[in-house]
């Protein structure tokens, strides 16, 4: 099973073909960022003048605060869903949400993967933009959704999350899969501390979301977020860059996925090389463990890095180092595959990207 599904997700066609070019606002129901014409903040008695922080830094400052990881929503989720007193409404609503996970058995084509990837919540303000209206399945909405219908029902407070929560996600922070998660809830609990802990959990789900929209950005439009770069095309920029998560159906419960894609310099030119495709991702869930991969795509050649946390795995995917090579032949594309132990060595975060208020 291991190695199909490495295959479906190492597949070319996964990095060749992006499914949307643009990401939009990050925030829902408000402006993503200050206007690129809009002035500056007036000094106060300091002579240097201080820029007020944009819609954006102030977004992405609020999400860093409140995120958590996707898990733990979709095991309260399944659970949720054994509760009678829940409306039916919740329950479409968990439904759709739960619907997302990708099958292991059989493992999902590059098809399936670019279709979860456009409707993982990453695109949705750009969909909005165009369509008038949320597209199906999308994740974001779905939350949003599911947020909405949980207001009027919530109680008492919920209770504290257990377990370590993923770090934020920033551009090229390491990336962490999540495994299944242990759900607090039990099916017999009151409606009022279902609706809490569910709204709790969906909120810190969908900052977490606008964490990974606004490390998608343009590295300018991080900075300073001028309305026309939030905008603008990937075709239009000299770079391009996707941060998300996948949800699968694992053994042991719904398990979360992070990619990162990325492409170096401007779409091909007559005469130009082609530009580079980069992918990382990183999956955890029994038997196989934390897995984490690079792959490079360009012109014909595909390059694919694989870490295995665990020793078994590690053997396992070396065994079967030229049949992934093999499988991942397509479109006369020659793939070379490497299999390491451990993690792969990601470059230290610059200073100023988030606090720990713990400390």
């Amino acid at each position: 099973m291991a190695t199909d599904l490495l295959s479906s997700l190492t597949a070319p066609a996964l990095l060749a073909r992006p499914p949307i070019s643009s990401v939009a606002a990050v925030t829902s129901g408000a402006p993503a960022a200050a206007s690129a014409n809009s002035p500056s903040a007036t000094p106060a008695a300091n002579p240097a003048p201080i820029a007020a922080p944009s819609a954006l830094q102030t977004a992405v400052a609020s999400a860093a605060g409140s995120q958590a990881g996707l898990a733990g929503l979709l095991a309260n989720l399944e659970s949720a869903l054994q509760s009678p007193s829940l409306p039916s409404d919740v329950q479409a609503a968990a439904a759709q949400i739960l619907d997302a996970q990708l099958s292991l058995d059989p493992p999902p084509t590059a098809q399936d993967l670019q279709q979860a990837v456009a409707q993982s919540g990453l695109f949705l303000e750009a969909q909005l933009a165009q369509a008038g209206a949320p597209p199906d399945g999308d994740m974001k909405a779905a939350l949003l959704s599911l947020i909405d219908m949980l207001e009027p029902l919530t109680g008492p407070a919920a209770p504290a999350s257990t377990g370590a929560s993923p770090a934020p996600p920033y551009a090229g922070a390491p990336l962490q899969g999540q495994p299944p998660a242990t759900p607090l809830l039990l099916p017999d609990a009151a409606l009022e501390l279902v609706a809490a802990l569910l709204s709790k959990d969906a909120k810190s789900a969908l900052s977490r979301q606008v964490l990974m929209q606004a490390a998608s950005l343009p590295k300018s439009a991080q900075t300073s977020a001028p309305t026309s770069a939030l905008g603008a095309s990937s075709s239009q920029r000299p770079g391009a860059s996707w941060l998300f998560e996948l949800l699968f159906a694992a053994p042991d419960g719904p398990a979360v996925a992070q990619f990162e894609i990325d492409r170096d310099g401007e779409p091909p030119r007559d005469g130009a090389p082609d530009p580079i495709w980069r992918v990382r991702f990183s999956l955890d869930f029994a038997p196989i463990g934390p897995i984490h991969a690079r792959i490079s795509l360009s012109g014909g050649q595909a390059h694919v890095a694989l870490w295995a946390e665990n020793d078994d795995t590690r053997s396992m995917l070396d065994a079967h180092q030229a049949d992934l090579a093999q499988a991942l032949r397509q479109d006369d594309v020659i793939a070379q595959v490497a299999v390491l132990q451990g993690r792969p060595s990601v470059t230290a975060a610059a200073a100023g990207q988030f606090m720990n208020r713990a400390v």
